[in-house]
């Protein structure tokens, strides 16, 4: 089972082109940089197009989000980071790597969203019924 990661961070949904073929990475020390990172991927023959690093403040580490040119390559790398795991003896449950998907968040106090506000839907050629 792979975890998913569900993004909120506005400034995150900027950074992040839209894209299934992203894989986020967390966990590693926090003074570690893209290009020492990417010198560790070419290691374990892992050759994303795109990494952009994240700051996690909470325990001082950093995370590093990878994009692949396919979903192939993609998957390829999920199996081999589970290999990584089981060979670097990481817990089942400690988060290691996952899948980014954005999340869409609405409060409870909103009455209508901006997002699914039905006259900005030009594209659509049926009605919709809510």
């Amino acid at each position: 089972a792979r975890s998913a990661l569900f993004i909120s961070d506005p400034h995150l949904e900027f950074e992040l082109p839209k894209s299934k073929n992203w894989i986020f990475l967390c966990g590693w020390h926090g003074a570690m940089t893209e290009p020492e990172f990417e010198t560790l991927l070419g290691s374990f023959k892992m050759y994303p197009t795109t990494i952009k690093r994240v700051e996690i403040p909470s325990d001082g580490t950093c995370g590093f989000f990878m994009r692949f040119e396919d979903m192939v390559t993609t998957k390829r790398v999920f199996s081999r980071l589970n290999r990584l795991r089981r060979r670097w003896r990481l817990k089942p449950n400690a988060p290691f790597y996952s899948y980014p998907a954005l999340c869409d968040v609405h409060w409870s106090h909103e009455d209508k969203y901006a997002d699914e506000d039905s006259a900005s839907d030009n594209e659509l050629d049926e009605p919709v019924w809510h």
